[in-house]
């Protein structure tokens, strides 16, 4: 099985609502799912370059399919094992679409 692992993006549905105390409560997290895909752990301490040019430590990597969309920096990902186990969560630091898949930088 190449693509073992599911990626889903995590998102606040809707705005900040008031209570009836007048309190904000802040929106529970979505997680929507994307696509099937390949988390490798970052073991050798390797770093990559940022949107902003700084040199910056990555904790894994992910490969998923070319049809995969277009994911920003900064956007929330959860990878889930084949069992549906959470297996990392983290932001993203680059998104790389190649000619046979895409990579994203957590």
């Amino acid at each position: 099985m190449r693509y073992k692992h599911s990626l889903f993006l995590q998102a606040i549905s809707g705005e900040s609502i008031q209570d009836e105390f007048g309190d904000f409560v802040v929106s529970e997290p979505v997680s929507t799912f994307v696509c099937f895909c390949r988390e490798e752990p970052n073991g050798s301490g390797r770093k990559i370059s940022n949107p902003d040019g700084d040199s910056v430590l990555y904790s894994t990597i992910i490969y998923t399919p070319a049809e995969c969309p277009t994911m920003e920096p900064g956007t929330t990902v959860i990878i889930n094992d084949v069992a549906g186990r959470p297996r990392i969560k983290g932001n993203i630091l680059r998104f790389s679409r190649e000619q046979k898949n895409c990579r994203i930088w957590v």
